[in-house]
């Protein structure tokens, strides 16, 4: 089931940001009872909770991509992931993580047009 919570504000200070997002988060918890992570930064507050389905250990949200500027929050499930992961490791780019309901950050997904899915998502682009 899984669930998605955060907020965006001008006021927002990072350091400011954690007990309002884990009080968010706990109100949600029952719809992802394995796992609950969250991402601050100035202006911008987002955090997921996961209910394990496919690949337990590795299931961690939100994620980024290597270079920690484009984070991502989401929800559901990606049918053509063996495939895409496949097509992602032909075109020799890593595929650091062996999840089935995730895909790669916005802006470095070269399959994004492609995804066969049911999907809710939450995108931060940390570079201002």
């Amino acid at each position: 089931m899984c669930g998605l919570a955060g907020f965006v504000s001008p006021f927002l200070r990072a350091d400011a940001a954690p007990g309002v997002i884990t009080s968010m988060l706990s109100l949600i918890r029952h719809r992802g009872p394995d796992e609950a992570g969250y991402y601050l930064d100035d202006g911008l507050t987002m955090g997921a909770v996961r209910l394990a389905i496919v690949d337990l250990p590795s299931g961690a949200q939100p994620m980024a991509d290597p270079s920690e500027r484009h984070w991502i929050c989401f929800n559901g499930e990606l049918y053509n992931h063996v495939e895409l992961r496949e097509e992602l490791r032909r075109l020799g780019l890593a595929v650091p993580y062996p999840v089935g309901h995730r895909g790669r950050p916005a802006g470095v997904d070269p399959v994004g047009s492609r995804l066969s899915h049911a999907l809710q998502r939450r995108l931060c682009d940390g570079d201002p």
